[in-house]
């Protein structure tokens, strides 16, 4: 499941819910992406027009919350 909040005027929130919960905080066409939960976010940001995370900050280190590999820069 996706959910979208608006932070600000120019500041979107997208939380993708599954198994464990990842977040993308949007703003100007850049991106910061809170936790990995899913090897598959590349491919669901591409399908929505998301712009791929410049960072990544994971809140508690585990394999499940760690899923980015080598699937972003």
């Amino acid at each position: 499941m996706q959910t979208v909040c608006e932070l600000a005027p120019d500041v979107r929130l997208y939380s993708l819910v599954g198994e464990a919960t990842s977040h993308l905080v949007v703003r100007h066409g850049r991106s910061l992406l809170i936790d990995c939960h899913s090897a598959q976010m590349g491919r669901w940001l591409d399908r929505r027009g998301l712009p791929a995370p410049e960072l990544i900050l994971h809140t508690h280190v585990q394999p499940g919350n760690c899923r980015e590999a080598d699937h972003f820069p």
